[in-house]
């Protein structure tokens, strides 16, 4: 799916139910909006497909905002037999922090989850703010922060 506006969720939904087998699903959008609706209709297909254990996403300008966040929360948290996650967001507006606080929150409840790499471009980080969310993300047990140019870098596997 790409800016030019190509196929519809609902028609990608159902190209993807037919891959019942599917063990890893790795997509890349390009500035193409994506409304929470289509989130949870992706989700809600993934769900179908129990082989399923992986799931890989880059968000490339698409606007995410705080209800597609919480709709792949909600989402990925009713995919019991999913076992990783990784996404990237590269986006013109930032994520305020206390959002990725409370989207890491809600992904540590998912108990099937045993890794994540989440990867949020474009952040405004001031160096004095540096320590302060260290110390936000250092409360979740595995999980490890690190910071790069303009950018948060979340993980959480079993051997941290």
């Amino acid at each position: 799916m790409g800016e030019n506006g190509d196929e519809g969720m609902e028609s990608f939904a159902r190209y993807i139910s037919r891959h019942v087998a599917l063990e890893t699903f790795k997509g890349k959008l390009i500035k193409s909006y994506i409304p929470y609706q289509d989130i949870l209709l992706l989700m809600k297909n993934f769900k179908l497909m129990l082989s399923l254990k992986h799931i890989d996403f880059e968000f490339l300008n698409c606007g995410i905002t705080e209800m597609e966040l919480m709709a792949f929360a909600y989402g990925l948290s009713q995919i019991p037999h999913l076992k990783s996650i990784r996404f990237k967001f590269i986006q013109k507006s930032p994520f305020e922090i206390d959002l990725i606080q409370q989207f890491i929150e809600k992904i540590l409840r998912i108990e099937n989850i045993d890794k994540f790499d989440f990867y949020f471009r474009k952040q405004i980080i001031l160096a004095r703010d540096v320590y302060r969310i260290e110390k936000m993300f250092s409360q979740f047990p595995n999980v490890h922060c690190s910071f790069g140019h303009q950018s948060l870098h979340l993980s959480k596997s079993i051997s941290n």
